[in-house]
C-alpha cells in the first residue's frame, strides 16, 4: 500500500515537472549511440553474464568500480566506500530484512 502512494505521488510530482519545463525537455536530444552509451551497454550486458556465473555479489562488487572507472571516477576511496557501501546496504535490506535471496554463483546452485 505504501510502495502504490508513493508511486503515485512521484508519478504527479513528475507530471507536474514535466509540464512545467516542457520547453526545456523539448529542446533536448538524445542519441542512443553514442560511444559513452556503448561502453554502458557493453558493461550491463557482461554484468548480466557476471551475475548468471558468478552470482550478484560478486558481479556487483566488479561492476560498481568498473562503472565508476567508466564514469571518469578514479578515487580508489571513493570507488571502494561507494562499493562497499552499495553491498551492504543491498545485503542488509534485501538480505537481512526483506529475506530475498538475490542470484547466487552457479556453482552454489
Amino acid at each position: 500500500m505504501m510502495c502504490g502512494i508513493l508511486i503515485i505521488v512521484f508519478s504527479v510530482c513528475l507530471l507536474i515537472s514535466t509540464i512545467k519545463n516542457k520547453e526545456k525537455l523539448e529542446a533536448k536530444t538524445f542519441t542512443i549511440s553514442t560511444p559513452a552509451n556503448i561502453r554502458v551497454y557493453i558493461l550491463f550486458v557482461l554484468f548480466c553474464v557476471v551475475l548468471y556465473f558468478l552470482g550478484f555479489y560478486i558481479g556487483a562488487l566488479l561492476f560498481i568500480p568498473a562503472l565508476m572507472y567508466l564514469m571518469e571516477v578514479r578515487s580508489v576511496k571513493k570507488i571502494a566506500l561507494t562499493t562497499i557501501i552499495t553491498l551492504a546496504a543491498v545485503y542488509i535490506l534485501f538480505g537481512m530484512l526483506l529475506n530475498i535471496s538475490l542470484p547466487a554463483p552457479i556453482f552454489m546452485r
